[in-house]
């Protein structure tokens, strides 16, 4: 999207009604097809007013498309896409109430930083008055209110990132559009904007549509979360839901680290390479998967534990260090352990155990 010619910066807003039952946007079966190709597959997501939801998933997972048909920038192949309970499927990208953020800021380098910001008001003819209420608003959302005579070129790029941003705020756009608009950042400063959005996002109600690859990101940012693999929507929850009841071998494997064990099922075992191990209940399926996550694994004497391998490498993270322990079967399993321990010796035989409830049993 960040080579587009389209600038929803100038987008005219509409005088839409707040839907009735809080749901800013509903796309009911849209899809996009390129010569048969599916870069997105039928598809169904509602967006409730006021939430900040992140599209996430891989490249190719369709994230992109779905966000270019939201704002205009492509038509769907079929579908239906009603924004504050009005029909905007063949809406012009100009005449959404839609306002994007872009990856690469799409800031104007010959303007300063206050007139960027008042680009949209002008598109929109605000009376002069009532644009300089807005711009200083917005620049102080944005904690800009001093750097407003500035040239792009003269700011960080957090900086210009929080431009872009009040740029979109100014003129009150019904739904924010954010396209990977923090991966140009360095960690710390990522992290820093995450929690500007998430307090801009609570201090203006704004409803935001936030696109990354970044799981990390999408835990830390998120009211929901929108899983997205090969063109369709893999599983949709708060992060604590993704996180913890994940659906599919996919979300446990994208979303944070796991130990996935695979194997066929006997009532409530499963029976896998590496042994034979308990599952939270009886399934039903004949096969299927046991993932654990690696603050439920504990470090056992090898003969007392359900498992043991040997130590492979001890990743040192702060208070706690991540371990890799190799078991027989050439499976990796991914545990912490307190930094604070005396450390383990490379190549060591180490126990592994968990509590049987705090594995999640996935039969795809």
């Amino acid at each position: 999207m960040k080579n587009s010619v389209i600038d929803p910066t100038t987008a005219t807003p509409l005088s839409a009604p707040a839907n009735a039952a809080g749901l800013k946007l509903h796309a009911q079966g849209l899809c996009k097809f390129y010569d048969g190709f599916a870069a997105l597959h039928p598809t169904d997501l509602k967006v409730r007013s006021g939430e900040l939801l992140t599209l996430l998933g891989p490249s190719g997972s369709g994230k992109t498309t779905l966000l270019q048909l939201i704002c205009g920038l492509v038509k769907p192949s079929d579908g239906i896409l009603t924004i504050d309970g009005r029909d905007h499927t063949e809406t012009l990208a100009s005449q959404r109430d839609v306002g994007v953020v872009f990856q690469n800021y799409a800031l104007f380098p010959h303007l300063t930083v206050h007139e960027n910001v008042a680009f949209p008001l002008q598109m929109r003819r605000i009376a002069r008055t009532e644009a300089a209420r807005r711009i200083g608003e917005a620049l102080e959302m944005v904690g800009l209110s001093h750097f407003g005579k500035r040239f792009p070129l003269e700011l960080s790029g957090g900086q210009q990132q929080r431009v872009a941003l009040a740029r979109c705020l100014v003129y009150h756009p019904s739904l924010i559009l954010m396209d990977e608009s923090l991966s140009a950042l360095d960690r710390k400063l990522r992290e820093a904007m995450q929690i500007e959005i998430r307090r801009i996002h609570r201090e203006t109600g704004s409803t935001i549509i936030f696109v990354t690859h970044d799981q990390e990101e999408a835990l830390a940012l998120s009211d929901r979360i929108c899983l997205m693999n090969a063109g369709r929507i893999e599983q949709i929850g708060s992060p604590q839901e993704i996180y913890e009841r994940p659906v599919s071998r996919f979300a446990a494997d994208f979303i944070g680290v796991s130990t996935i064990f695979e194997g066929a099922v006997e009532g409530d075992r499963l029976v896998s390479p590496e042994g034979v191990l308990p599952l939270p209940a009886p399934a039903k399926a004949q096969k299927g998967f046991l993932v654990i996550r690696p603050e439920h694994i504990r470090l056992e004497k090898p003969e007392e534990a359900r498992l043991a391998g040997r130590l492979e490498e001890t990743i040192y993270a702060g208070p706690e260090s991540r371990l890799i322990i190799r078991l027989d079967s050439g499976l990796a399993v991914t545990a912490r352990r307190s930094s604070s321990l005396p450390p383990l010796r490379h190549g060591e035989t180490v126990g592994l155990s968990w509590n049987p409830e705090d594995a999640r049993f996935l039969d795809r």
